[in-house]
């Protein structure tokens, strides 16, 4: 008869499904019949496994260079003397050089026409804190000054007798017209326990306002 739907039809049919579903689950390994029973599932990505070992912090101390700095700066103010080597009676140029790096166990001569033929030389453009800077033709002919580069463009000596040990534009007209070269002394490592310490910042008022000037500290190496 058309129109009319067979019960035992349907009944048949849905026996055969479980009939077919029963023999999945006996023929199939479970973890296959158990995904043929259950619609599939959304696959989530993987997460990343951290790794067990520890990682040691790295530590953010000063480098030897920047150590020379900080002493430089703690400086900055004495009076300048001529022959002077030391911080209670003041210092001249190649003085005060001497007694910074003498202060991290680099011992250096007092004069500057000795101090020139230390390290090696470099390229203005690559200068780095800690770097001797020399000008010539200053008060004598030849060699005559010696400073240290800080960074930024900016370096420190014992200037003269009115400023005493002072921070001074590299780029100056007048540091320009003297300047001479660059020399890099080899500096050791700074010891792992060094404890960390804090960045220094020091302004500067130049050309009618202050200039910041931050020295370290940086990775240790």
């Amino acid at each position: 008869m058309t129109g009319k739907k067979d019960p035992n039809t349907s009944r048949h049919v849905g026996l055969s499904r479980f009939a077919l579903i029963t023999v999945f689950s006996l023929i199939l390994p479970p973890s296959v019949a158990s995904a043929a029973k259950t619609p599939p599932q959304k696959s989530e990505k993987p997460s990343k496994t951290r790794s067990t070992v520890p990682h040691k912090p790295v530590d953010r101390t000063y480098t030897r260079a920047e150590l020379l700095m900080r002493t430089a700066l703690s400086y900055r103010g004495l009076p300048y003397r001529w022959g002077g080597a030391s911080p209670r009676s003041g210092f001249d140029c190649s003085g005060f050089v001497q007694a910074v790096y003498r202060k991290w166990g680099i011992y250096l001569p007092h004069c500057t026409s000795e101090q020139i033929h230390l390290g090696r030389r470099i390229p203005k453009s690559e200068l780095q804190a800690g770097d001797l800077v020399f000008f010539k033709n200053t008060y004598r002919h030849g060699v005559s000054h010696v400073g240290i580069y800080v960074g930024e463009g900016w370096f420190i000596n014992a200037a003269s007798y009115g400023q005493g040990v002072t921070l001074s534009q590299l780029n100056s007209a007048y540091n320009e017209h003297h300047w001479l070269e660059a020399r890099r002394i080899k500096l050791k490592p700074v010891p792992e326990d060094k404890e960390d310490v804090k960045p220094i910042t020091v302004t500067v008022h130049e050309g009618g306002h202050d200039v910041k000037i931050v020295v370290g500290p940086t990775r240790h190496r």
